[in-house]
């Protein structure tokens, strides 16, 4: 009688303390949805660049195109409850330099004179903006 009691307390106590390991572990670490990864940007094919260009970017732009000083950034797994999926969600912080305006074409800088009569609807350019789209890899 005192073997079987031995025996069913040292397995009680076995499977409590899985049960609790279990436990811990489930609650020690945050769920995906709060869990941050950080983002970083390595130079490409040792240029020492950190971002390429569309096609259209680098042969049809007339303005200079910007310099990237610095990415950085952070992403996190997301569950989507509408498709009971998971999803990367990512913050990225683009640090671009200030254009040169010695370097905007003179058509830009220096607009046509209107029409006698007519109204003036082009102005000279102060800055320049640029539309940014990442494509993860």
């Amino acid at each position: 009688m005192q073997r079987t009691k031995r025996v069913i307390l040292c397995a009680v106590c076995f499977v409590l303390g899985v049960c609790l390991t279990c436990m811990y572990i489930n609650f020690s670490s945050a769920p995906n949805g709060e869990r941050w990864i950080k983002l970083s940007a390595e130079p490409l094919n040792g240029t020492g660049d950190i971002v390429t260009y569309s096609s259209d970017a680098l042969f049809r732009s007339d303005i200079k195109l910007p310099e990237v000083t610095s990415l950085t950034g952070k992403a996190k797994f997301v569950k989507d409850a509408s498709q009971n999926a998971i999803k990367l969600g990512y913050v990225v912080d683009a640090d671009i330099r200030a254009l040169d305006k010695s370097k905007i074409p003179e058509q830009y800088q220096n607009p046509p004179a209107p029409e006698a009569g007519a109204a003036s609807t082009k102005a000279s350019i102060d800055s320049v903006y640029y539309d940014v789209v990442f494509y993860l890899s």
